[in-house]
């Protein structure tokens, strides 16, 4: 989503008016927002993405090793982790790409399903909007909602995450096949 669409102060102008509702609840809910700094803060969202993923029942990509890799030795500067606490518990988080100095990814946005009542997921959107507006980024990408290699579109995803204002696009995908000469 390009991020012009919330400039004026009002993050949640694009938003749904459900999804306006949702993230107005969640500020009444004593939720906490915290840029992830230590292997154990990272540890800690990695055990609220491995309780989703399996909820899914889809695999895990990275072990925490790789998201350790990713962070402290190849791309500090260009990975971010935040989460979402409540009583200093972490219900929700995600990790965020950065792409030159415009482009913000989110990578695995997770949270725990037995907090869905306080709408943590609109509240780490929100905070990633206002995170990704302070760092002046102009772009802000939610990534895929696709499964199966791209050829399903997981439709929940796609409306979940169109509710904050953002617009699908098609990837195209190539594919060739090697022969290799001996």
């Amino acid at each position: 989503m390009v991020m012009k669409n919330y400039k004026g102060g009002v993050i949640t102008k694009p938003f749904s008016s459900g999804k306006r509702r949702d993230y107005r609840y969640s500020l009444r809910n004593s939720l906490s927002f915290k840029k992830l700094e230590t292997e154990d803060d990272i540890a800690a969202f990695y055990k609220v993405l491995l309780m989703n993923l399996k909820k899914l029942q889809v695999p895990v990509v990275h072990t925490l090793d790789d998201l350790y890799d990713l962070k402290f030795r190849r791309y500090d500067n260009n990975i971010e982790f935040y989460g979402v606490y409540t009583d200093n518990e972490m219900i929700a988080g995600s990790m965020l790409f950065y792409f030159g100095n415009d482009i913000v990814h989110t990578q695995y946005l997770a949270s725990n399903d037995s907090c869905l009542k306080l709408y943590s997921m609109d509240f780490l959107i929100g905070k990633l909007i206002e995170t990704a507006l302070e760092k002046n980024m102009r772009i802000f990408t939610f990534g895929i909602c696709t499964e199966n290699q791209g050829r399903d579109l997981n439709f929940g995803l796609s409306r979940f995450k169109e509710g904050f204002g953002t617009q699908f696009c098609i990837n195209r995908s190539y594919e060739k096949t090697l022969k290799i000469s001996r």
